[in-house]
């Protein structure tokens, strides 16, 4: 009678249904009384190798996902792209145009839990998703040289690993642009042509214009995903 009262309409009916999958998450997946198994096994990741120079300019995403399990709304038809592009055997790394705010990272970390889950296509499941920090990577490099040989590094580590995807924001940081002034992508053409890394980067329209199309056979290597501005009902849901 309340519902009827209020005038409800049919979609402001299923945003409080959205609401309240969020607010009480337990009425929909109650505690389960049996033992699940799910996500990689107990001792996949001790069997990647070192990682020494990655552990030191990359962050995990997959364990902050575990944490935070956010649900992804209103970026299905993107996310279905991006896993696409991503499980092929050619091919397979994903550029996210967008503007900030967007949601580009939201799509990386749906991917990161959804990976781990393995409710993903087989080639992309029980994989980590590691963020490169370029940031860190530039800090106190004062010969291109060296800092090539520094992300080839990582690179190397995470060929071997062969259970990662790298995501790294921002690509426009590496184009040469911005403050960094720094062009990295000859050291990325030969792991972005190779099969074992997957690769996802993001950038701006504006910086895609600007800076990604006078880079031809770099930007080339790349399947764009565009994340448009959301309508209105998903921004709705998304609050």
């Amino acid at each position: 009678k309340l519902l009827f009262n209020k005038h409800l309409k049919e979609k402001e009916f299923l945003d409080i249904v959205y609401w309240t999958r969020t607010e009480f998450p337990q009425e929909e997946y109650p505690p389960k009384e049996r033992v699940v198994f799910e996500g990689e096994g107990v001792f996949d990741a001790f069997m990647s190798g070192w990682s020494l120079e990655t552990k030191k300019y990359t962050t995990d995403i997959t364990i902050k996902v575990l944490d935070e399990k956010q649900i992804l709304i209103g970026r299905k038809k993107e996310f279905e792209e991006m896993t696409t592009i991503l499980s092929r055997p050619n091919k397979n790394n994903a550029l996210l145009i967008g503007e900030p705010g967007s949601g580009k990272n939201s799509l990386v970390e749906a991917l990161a839990l959804n990976s781990y889950l393995g409710s993903v296509q087989e080639s992309i499941a029980h994989k980590r998703v590691y963020q490169l920090m370029v940031g860190f990577l530039v800090a106190g490099v004062k010969e291109m040289g060296d800092l090539q040989a520094r992300l080839e590094n990582i690179l190397e580590e995470l060929s071997h690993a062969g259970n990662v995807i790298l995501y790294i924001p921002d690509l426009e940081n590496i184009l040469g642009s911005t403050s960094f002034h720094i062009d990295l992508t000859g050291a990325l053409i030969p792991y972005l042509r190779g099969k074992h890394i997957p690769i996802i980067t993001s950038i701006t329209p504006a910086a895609y214009r600007n800076y990604a199309e006078q880079t031809g056979s770099f930007i080339e290597l790349f399947e764009a995903v565009r994340v448009e501005p959301l309508e209105r009902e998903d921004a709705v849901q998304m609050l």
